[in-house]
């Protein structure tokens, strides 16, 4: 064991001059390099990662510190590859830095000497228990993948899903399955091509061009109450820079032809009734209603009651009315609404007929009755009447509502009207909104190109220039669990969520990258794969439901069952499978030349693409399997054993030359 006090040989010297012309020459290989499994962005070279965790992981001899055993072992190890070593403790530091420069080398990354005497020196250091190795941020896993080579545990974690599928490849399927995984991932890979399972979410043009991408935003609504448009979140409006081929997007608004307020004059509608307690109550059908009901005197509701009472007021927004805005006060209050004319029949098939005085009779007996047990109280919560206003045009509603808006502040209760937790409007009238529309342009200079809408966590509205906060943002796009699934209707048409701006293609017979508006199909193909996912997680849940167990004790406890080769082959073929449709390539066991474009386009990626790269199943898994020596027969102990990852997105990983068990972690 190291003693804390005992510096590691990286705190006193290290051979960067070798380790960084290793790195660098580690760039232009391909043939059996990790990244060839897949594009990761910044990925970290894996000399510099193996020499780094070699100089953290011993000790310096020089230090006084340093353990004896760990010194007698290195003199025995070191003399195979570094010549013999000197009697003085300077020397064997040396002998040390010498062996790491050479172990950087690509071409010793797999010798078997340099893998013994890795090894062993990582044990010596550490006799009592193999080190572990932490990488919260792993991506492509470079450290993960070093840290094994020298015999250490690994633990390995990454946010992005894609990131742990690499790793589970690289460093668990490999090395558990051998060359057997390329062989089964291309039965399996054939068998999926077949069924083209995918091929429906992703249709061809009718001119026969294939889409490669599809080009996304999240969008939040403008809460301005004369506006509610849409707003892309999109940072800029350019879809290709490359010169002589141009392309952006252009933004044109739509002004709606009214603002969706139905404007009603009750005294020239035929269906006015007109009835009168102490106040004059006017009911119409169409009509807007401004309405305020107050607390019996004396009454200051809690804040437990004011959500009650909210919950009440939107409880029937889209059923039997249109809710436009409401606010709970501790006394009073006030809400803007029109009640729906044409309703569903009811259970006994007689048409549903609402008015404003059934509606208020409901959400007043509601309430009264849940705040009543929640305050420990009995009798009358609400005064007898409410007054209510027919707003005639739509300066009344925009006063109204603003009204509304405002009322916690005039009461000092709040210094800005989004914070006050009992108001509730909407963000939009969807009939009433500008809408803002698209159109593929070719700029001749970058002032033709608009501003992006998001600055610093701000969405700018395109219609009328409001900007949301950062916080009413994150709000929105909260109520829409992330903003990243399109919302559709029961028509199939988008409603909300996340917009498609356009759509990159493929066009036969042209050279270069083509970009189109999205049209009612491309729509309709993502709605047809929400419902595909959908069935596919109804399946897993009754399957897991299936497989659940209980203790003695009622514990819940979900069998671990061990991944078997076709099962690891198909999840890793369906994944690559996946990112070849959406680039609209058919899978090739021969591989093929890309065009210059998409390698210049690949640069983005943080890698340098190389000149032909392999498409299909079967070469990039063949030459990491064979290259790297992942094979059951190179490490000591025969097959890891690992249990299943199954949307685990915390992944551990034992040592190679450990017996160890692979498990996954929810975090």
């Amino acid at each position: 064991m190291i003693p804390k006090e005992c510096k590691r040989l990286a705190e006193v010297d290290f051979p960067i001059a070798e380790v960084s012309r290793h790195s660098a020459r580690e760039k232009s290989i391909r043939h059996g390099h990790p990244s060839t499994l897949h594009l990761w962005w910044a990925r970290r070279p894996l000399a510099a990662c193996r020499a780094m965790l070699m100089a953290l992981l011993l000790p310096d001899p020089c230090d006084p510190h340093c353990p004896k055993d760990f010194k007698t072992h290195a003199r025995k190890l070191l003399p195979q590859l570094t010549g013999e070593v000197g009697p003085d403790d300077l020397d064997l530091r040396k002998s040390l830095l010498k062996f790491i420069s050479h172990f950087a080398n690509w071409d010793a990354a797999n010798d078997s000497t340099y893998l013994y005497i890795g090894r062993g020196l990582v044990k010596a250091a550490h006799p009592e228990e193999t080190p572990l190795v932490v990488d919260p941020f792993a991506g492509g896993g470079p450290i993960p993948l070093e840290a094994l080579r020298l015999g250490c545990d690994v633990f390995a974690s990454d946010l992005n899903p894609v990131a742990c599928l690499i790793l589970k490849v690289m460093l668990e399927d490999i090395p558990r399955h051998g060359p057997e995984l390329a062989d089964e991932l291309r039965r399996v890979g054939q068998d999926i091509k077949a069924k083209a399972e995918l091929r429906d979410f992703y249709p061809d043009d009718p001119n026969g061009s294939k889409p490669i991408a599809y080009l996304w935003a999240r969008t939040v609504r403008c809460e301005s109450p004369k506006c509610g448009a849409e707003i892309p979140l999109m940072r800029s409006f350019w879809l290709c820079k490359k010169p002589k081929r141009k392309r952006a997007l252009r933004y044109k608004i739509m002004k709606p032809s009214g603002t969706g307020f139905q404007p009603v004059n009750p005294w020239k509608h035929s269906e006015l009734v007109a009835q009168s307690r102490h106040l004059p109550h006017l009911q119409t059908p169409e009509a807007t209603y401004f309405v305020t009901f107050r607390c019996k005197e004396g009454i200051q509701l809690s804040e437990q009651a004011r959500d009650a009472i909210l919950s009440a007021l939107t409880y029937w927004n889209g059923k039997r009315i249109d809710l436009d805005t409401a606010v709970v006060m501790p006394d009073h209050v006030h809400m803007i609404f029109r009640v729906f004319v044409n309703e569903p029949p009811d259970k006994n098939g007689q048409d549903a007929c609402f008015t404003l005085s059934t509606i208020l009779h409901s959400i007043k007996s509601y309430s009264a009755k849940h705040v009543n047990k929640i305050m420990n109280r009995t009798g009358p919560l609400w005064q007898d009447e409410s007054f209510n206003h027919i707003i005639r045009n739509e300066a009344g509603w925009y006063e109204k509502f603003e009204y509304v808006l405002q009322n916690a502040v005039k009461r000092e209760l709040v210094t800005e009207s989004d914070d006050y937790k009992w108001l509730w409007r909407r963000s939009d009238r969807q009939d009433a909104c500008p809408t803002v529309t698209f159109e593929i342009f070719e700029p001749t200079s970058d002032k033709e190109v608009p501003s992006g809408t998001v600055t610093r966590a701000k969405a700018t509205c395109l219609c009328c220039g409001v900007v949301l906060a950062p916080y009413r943002v994150r709000a929105q796009l909260a109520e829409q669990r992330g903003g990243a699934d399109t919302v559709f209707d029961k028509q199939r048409e988008r409603i909300g969520g996340a917009r498609m701006l356009a759509v990159v293609l493929l066009k036969p017979g042209e050279k270069g990258r083509q970009y189109r508006l999205p049209t009612e199909k491309d729509y309709q193909a993502v709605w047809m794969a929400h419902k595909r996912l959908t069935e596919i997680l109804n399946e897993w849940k009754v399957g897991q439901a299936s497989s659940l167990s209980f203790d003695d004790t009622g514990k819940m406890s979900v069998p671990q069952t061990q991944g078997g080769l076709e099962e690891d082959a198909r999840l890793t073929a369906l994944f690559l499978w996946t990112l070849q449709s959406t680039n609209g390539e058919a899978a090739s066991s021969n591989g093929a030349n890309e065009s210059e474009e998409d390698e210049t386009d690949d640069e983005d990626e943080g890698e340098t693409p190389p000149k032909s790269k392999a498409k299909g199943y079967t070469l990039v898994f063949d030459v990491v399997a064979v290259s790297l020596s992942l094979s059951a027969l190179t490490f000591p102990g025969g097959k890891i054993e690992s249990s299943r990852l199954r949307r685990a997105w915390f992944v551990s990983f034992p040592s190679l030359n450990e017996r160890s068990n692979c498990s996954g972690r929810k975090e």
